[in-house]
């Protein structure tokens, strides 16, 4: 009966964790940060979460939701701009995904251009994924 309870709580303990999480990535995408204020407790800014299973941070989601507003704030909450939670950083993520203003954000905030995903650099994904006017603002760094 303790390991059925213990189970139990485990699971609602995770539920917990997953709504918690659906509730920062809403906020996220409507760039809300009131609403982001509420939910994300700024001693876990720099913790990992999975979606689609992946592992991503923060800065990452609020990349792939395309929130500039809310990776601004999130850099100036002092979310690491460097943080790697699977494979790219923030700084690789805003490149691949063409988002000339968020790389400039990260650069601002002191993103790593020489951080590597195993041989790839930020300016080696901007070349991958052909996105020239990243390259050219990388290049002139």
């Amino acid at each position: 009966m303790k390991n059925l309870i213990s189970v139990f709580l485990c699971l609602f303990v995770s539920c917990l964790s997953l709504h918690a999480q659906d509730e920062v990535c809403r906020a996220i995408k409507s760039e809300s940060i009131d609403l982001l204020q509420e939910r994300l407790d700024l001693e876990n800014i720099d913790n990992c979460i999975e979606l689609k299973g992946k592992l991503y941070g923060y800065l990452a989601v609020a990349i792939k939701l395309e929130s500039v507003v809310t990776l601004d704030y999130l850099i100036e909450a002092g979310a690491d701009v460097n943080l790697v939670c699977k494979d790219k950083s923030p700084l690789m993520y805003a490149v691949k995904y063409g988002q000339l203003e968020c790389v400039q954000s990260l650069i601002k905030a002191g993103a790593d251009l020489d951080a590597k995903n195993g041989d790839k650099t930020a300016i080696d994904y901007a070349k991958k994924y052909n996105q020239k006017e990243i390259l050219s603002f990388l290049l002139r760094l």
